[in-house]
């Protein structure tokens, strides 16, 4: 993948829908990526994404999503830097439409000019100019060419940055809105600055420092859509909420470079005015102070309130665990699973909920409850091309920031200290992998459950084992042979530092991508362990596309028989991966040469695997799905 396009936005759908489109009509011979990172907005953008990912195939998009706790624009961004691929990352706010070329210089430049960062031009237009020009246009998409006459430069901004450019402080005409760089672990957003500004000052900076070149090309241009009902901006809005957020983050970026002599950035400060201990920007009609005594004032009273204290920053915070849970239209059980995640008595951790493609309603869901959570969270979207669950994780541990990891399936319900034991046991084990139980819950039983202190009682109660999952689980850590076979991730843990990434190839089938992620990780060393009393409560249903079970359908069978035989081609060194093939001693035929899912009767490994390998050979059915 050649770029990353990252497009951080907030209830801005209608120029979303603008935007995807101008980079889907993008006159370029280099592929690329779109990453949608929506800090917090509850709107209709889930919507936009999912309209696009079903109009343009062939362009792969993401649509990641955070708590609304203000202005985040920083931690927006590396959620989309995390997930990215590209060799490139080009960084769009949410109210700039590039031109059709945008991609293209942006990718030119950097191949030319390797360790840059790179900084485009824009153009204002008015949000009413727009919508009221464009509106007839879109299905012609000439939208562009209404963007470039109604459009206008800012000819203050520009003589800025072109000062700012020409100085010992090139970072400072960096504007993030048009951005571009190469893909490196260094390149991260300082995510304690909260409030519009000085975010992009502080990256562009630190790159700086560590020896990237500044470019700000005038030719690279987006269009600045004036959108008045988002403006986050604390000059014009006159709120003193965004004030002090802003004066606060210049007072970070101050803290942070003590030697850098950085008061010439507290400019925008000096028309700040304090009446009834509120601040109000006075524009020309004050006598402005100068940048030194502005930070004084400032700082004093920010300190006074306890807003701010003076400390050493870090670029992503730190948490303990990640709870990572990978779901498919789980709408009816996430309040549940979410209200057992609140009353956990370990509370140092994050939740990460992946989707594998679901409906925009039930996206809208998962975001008022998330919204509604007071543990850290984030939404993950992919576009449904099947049953990707491999990659779905995946997406997961990228945005992933514990220590510990935590898979949990959308179906399962932890039990009160789930997060407490897969936590303690991590403390002092490094290389090791922990798997728990799980008990059925009928769908029956889990619709009585009430939200209130019987909740964990109840649960238990009127669960039950797992028809012979528990007995061969047991003997399996008893035998301690083939421990791998103990990693399923409905619920299971390891260490950030050990994981590996599921097997992508392992998609549009049910199973195995976990068993083939845990034999990999006993290859690298890491050792599993079972608990028997680490519950999680599995809800009794027919998952979509879940093939060992009765009643499951004919596709559904080969398609998991096809998978088993991928991952035995792949780990063909070991005679012990025929073990995948297990579930074959319970497939047969029936008269119309349908397959179909029993456990009476079963046969031998050998002779199932003998009928399904001979069917396949009849059917000639393509078999390049089994080739690693």
């Amino acid at each position: 993948m050649d770029a990353s396009i990252v497009i951080t936005t907030y209830n801005q759908s209608k120029l979303l829908n603008l935007i995807l489109l101008s980079l889907a009509n993008q006159n370029t011979k280099f592929t690329f990526e779109i990453i949608v990172c929506d800090d917090g907005g509850l709107n209709t953008t889930n919507h936009i994404v999912q309209k696009f990912s079903k109009m343009f195939t062939d362009i792969p998009i993401y649509y990641l999503w955070q708590q609304d706790k203000r202005f985040r624009a920083g931690q927006a961004r590396n959620m989309g830097i995390r997930q990215s691929i590209g060799k490139i990352i080009i960084l769009l706010d949410g109210d700039m439409i590039p031109t059709n070329d945008f991609v293209q210089k942006h990718i030119n430049y950097h191949r030319k000019h390797p360790n840059s960062l790179l900084t485009g031009s824009r153009k204002t237009i008015d949000d009413k100019i727009l919508f009221t020009e464009t509106h007839s246009q879109l299905k012609n998409k000439d939208f562009l060419d209404i963007l470039q006459k109604k459009s206008s430069l800012n000819k203050e901004e520009l003589d800025y940055r072109r000062i700012w450019y020409k100085s010992t402080r090139p970072w400072m005409c960096v504007f993030s809105c048009n951005l571009s760089f190469p893909r490196n672990t260094f390149a991260r957003y300082c995510e304690e600055f909260v409030g519009w500004g000085i975010e992009d000052w502080d990256f562009s900076l630190r790159l700086y420092k560590a020896g990237f070149s500044i470019k700000f090309s005038e030719s690279i241009i987006a269009y600045h859509v004036d959108y008045k009902p988002v403006i986050s901006n604390a000059f014009r809005n006159n709120n003193h909420e965004q004030m002090v957020e802003f004066a606060r983050n210049v007072m970070l970026l101050i803290d942070q470079y003590p030697g850098d002599n950085l008061e010439g950035c507290a400019i925008a400060l000096n028309n700040y005015v304090l009446k009834a201990n509120k601040w109000q920007w006075a524009g020309d009609n004050v006598k402005l102070r100068d940048n030194k005594e502005s930070i004084k004032l400032l700082r004093g009273w920010l300190l006074k309130n306890q807003i701010y204290k003076r400390k050493k920053t870090s670029v992503e915070p730190k948490l303990i665990a990640t709870v990572i849970i990978a779901c498919y239209e789980h709408t009816d059980y996430f309040e549940k699973i979410l209200y057992s995640l609140k009353q956990q008595y370990d509370s140092k951790f994050e939740i990460i909920l992946v989707d594998d493609g679901s409906s925009s309603t039930a996206i809208s869901k998962y975001q008022k409850l998330l919204q509604a959570c007071n543990i850290p969270s984030k939404l993950i979207w992919q576009p449904n091309r099947g049953f990707r669950v491999a990659k779905s994780r995946n997406n997961g541990i990228k945005q992933s920031l514990g220590d510990i990891l935590i898979f949990l399936d959308g179906d399962m319900i932890p039990s009160q200290s789930f997060i407490k034991k897969h936590v303690s046991f991590h403390k002092n084990n490094s290389k090791k992998v922990l798997a728990g139980n799980r008990k059925l819950l009928s769908e029956k039983n889990f619709l009585t459950l009430k939200l209130n202190r019987n909740f964990f009682s109840n649960l238990y109660r009127y669960s039950k084992p797992f028809r012979g999952e528990e007995s061969f689980r047991l003997q399996v850590a008893k035998l301690n042979k083939h421990t791998w076979r103990l990693g399923f991730t409905c619920n299971l843990s390891v260490k950030r530092a050990s994981i590996l990434f599921f097997d992508e190839n392992i998609a549009n089938k049910f199973g195995h991508e976990d068993l083939e992620l845990m034999y990999r990780l006993h290859q690298d060393g890491c050792k599993f362990i079972y608990k028997n009393n680490l519950l999680a409560y599995h809800i009794g249903y027919k998952k979509p596309g879940y093939a060992v079970h009765e009643g499951a359908t004919n596709s559904e069978i080969i398609n998991h028989m096809l998978t088993s035989l991928y991952v035995v081609t792949k780990h063909s060194e070991e005679p012990f991966m025929w073990a995948f093939l297990d579930c074959t001693r319970y497939f047969h035929l029936n008269k119309n040469g349908q397959w179909y899912f029993s456990l009476k009767n079963p046969k031998s490994l050998t002779t199932g695997l003998t009928d399904f390998t001979a069917w396949l050979l009849k059917s000639q059915l393509d078999l390049s799905a089994t080739k690693h």
